[in-house]
């Protein structure tokens, strides 16, 4: 009988490593169910792109309505929604099978200048003096949204009371629970 020195004994976290990384591998070839976990996050970020891209077309506002973000939705050359394959798959949450929800008209911060130059942000304020409100002066900023960034995309019913939302002044997701998002959802557009 031989005895097995602790280098030679079983190898179990690699062998369920190899096997974890053949599982994820493997599938149904159409790539569908391939992304996983951050999928929606994904989703609210390529329709976020697509918001913005609407509002440059339409002097920085958004879709009147969501039938007619989804028409220019549908319009798009399917690279505009990679890494998904259509524009229906774009469309829906993954967490609760419903499309996501899309807030009309909200005004989009202006595109970046020729060169790199962002548009300028509201005054700190009178030398010496209080500093500026958020938002800038009373009113705002001629051009640019004033006060607190407003909901564009959000999950209708989400998971475990949580929704997925996109603000008009962001690339990334958040995550905001019911009450959270009915206020969002009251903030000015």
């Amino acid at each position: 009988m031989a005895l097995i020195k602790p280098s030679q004994g079983p190898k179990w976290p690699i062998v369920l490593a190899l096997l974890s990384v053949l599982a994820c591998g493997c599938g149904s070839g159409d790539g569908a169910g391939q992304l996983q976990g951050g999928d929606d996050r994904i989703r609210l970020t390529v329709l976020g792109r697509l918001y913005k891209q609407f509002a440059m077309q339409n002097q920085n506002v958004g879709p009147s309505s969501p039938e007619e973000f989804k028409q220019f939705v549908s319009k798009q050359d399917v690279k505009a929604f990679a890494p998904f394959k259509s524009a229906s798959e774009v469309l829906t949450s993954s967490r609760d099978g419903q499309p996501f929800m899309v807030v009309p008209k909200v005004k989009m911060p202006p595109p970046p200048k020729p060169g790199g130059e962002q548009p300028a942000g509201p005054p700190v304020g009178p030398p010496g003096g209080p500093p500026m409100a958020p938002g800038g002066p009373p009113g705002g900023i001629p051009g640019l949204p004033s006060g607190p960034p407003a909901v564009i995309l959000y999950e209708k019913a989400g998971k475990e009371g949580k929704h997925l939302v996109l603000y008009n002044n962001a690339e990334e997701t958040q995550e905001l629970d019911d009450r959270m998002l009915e206020t969002a959802l009251k903030s000015p557009k």
